[in-house]
């Protein structure tokens, strides 16, 4: 097969966060390594949490464990023990662990590589950017730091995983995140607040999914702000689903609302879009995906959600858009034409 052919002998060290079928925010991580796989790469991979059983068989998988210096002294006795085992790393969203692990996989003469995708500009991402020898992220407004470095090669969705279902739709608007102060949840509590004043006719239930891990006072906040607004009998709080159960939910909801303002595009968003769920989001960075509605223009998304909600229906522009634009396989066999 083509994409086989251009991973032959291709060999890799992935260090990443969390490998784990069942996290609700990184469960994606364990189908990048099975991609990478899929199209013949050999695969070394790092995470501070990782749980074997999750791996391919080929797949070397060490967990670094928790505690910080142990978890370095752990990368760099691995990366010297492996060193056979791969020519290049790729360091996934942790421009800390690029910096501390460069001087070994400098001293191997390794090829290092990041991945990053968010608004912060830290001490740590500028040192590893000197370091590596690209930065791949999904949109130019996601690595905020101008760099000939840079890469932009769209998100990675598995499309085969998310996309639309053969089940009726609801009138339900989801909001699927980690529940936290720069998610700005309150924003879509009152755009919701205000679309019922104006379309008293309209039923419609808000599905609020995501872990409030230390951040429950702000859950508690979210939970009386809704009943402030008289909408607490339309929402449901029912915390972190794992990931591979999304699909589903974002296959029966008439549509999805991100407030967030990240600053880099939010993968939910776009998983929803890969399955026919029509989204509205602030954030320049949403510009010019198809099914998307600027909540910039109230009219607008108040228009919008009316008719989805009255007549829920799959968006096959979206989903197209996504598979052209962030697939999972183009984007692994792009980052591997980069790395080469």
């Amino acid at each position: 097969m083509e994409n086989q052919n251009s991973t032959v002998n291709f060999r890799l060290l992935f260090v990443t966060q969390v490998v784990d079928h069942e996290d609700p925010v990184l469960g994606f991580v364990i189908r990048w390594i099975k991609e990478f796989v899929s199209q013949g790469a050999k695969l070394t991979v790092f995470a501070r949490k990782l749980k074997p059983q999750d791996l391919p068989v080929s797949v070397i998988g060490l967990d670094l464990g928790q505690p910080k210096i142990r978890r370095i002294l752990k990368l760099w006795y691995h990366s010297i023990k492996h060193r056979r085992d791969y020519d290049v790393v790729l360091v996934h969203m942790t421009p800390e662990i690029l910096v501390l692990g460069w001087p070994i996989w400098a001293l191997l003469g390794k090829r290092v590589y990041l991945w990053y995708m968010h608004r912060s500009v830290t001490w740590w991402l500028k040192a590893a950017l000197w370091m590596s020898r690209k930065a791949f992220t999904g949109s130019d407004l996601s690595l905020r730091v101008d760099t000939p470095k840079k890469v932009v090669v769209g998100h990675g969705i598995d499309t085969e995983q998310f996309k639309p279902l053969d089940v009726q739709r609801q009138p339900e608007v989801l909001w699927i995140s980690r529940i936290q102060p720069r998610k700005r949840l309150e924003d879509s509590l009152n755009f919701m607040s205000e679309f019922r004043r104006q379309n008293p006719d309209v039923s419609w239930t808000m599905r609020i999914i995501g872990s409030a891990q230390d951040h429950e006072d702000y859950l508690a906040d979210m939970q009386r702000e809704a009943g402030r607004l008289g909408i607490a009998d339309r929402i449901k709080f029912e915390g972190p689903m794992e990931h591979d159960v999304l699909p589903d939910v974002f296959a029966k909801a008439a549509a999805f609302i991100s407030t967030s303002q990240t600053g880099s595009l939010d993968k939910v968003v776009l998983e929803s879009l890969a399955c026919g769920t029509p989204v509205l989001a602030k954030g320049e960075e949403y510009a010019g995906l198809q099914g998307v509605v600027s909540l910039a223009d109230q009219l607008s998304a108040f228009s919008s959600l009316r008719t989805w909600l009255l007549d829920p229906k799959t968006d096959q522009a979206a989903q197209e858009g996504i598979i052209k634009q962030h697939n999972l396989r183009r984007l692994i066999t792009r980052l591997v034409q980069e790395m080469k």
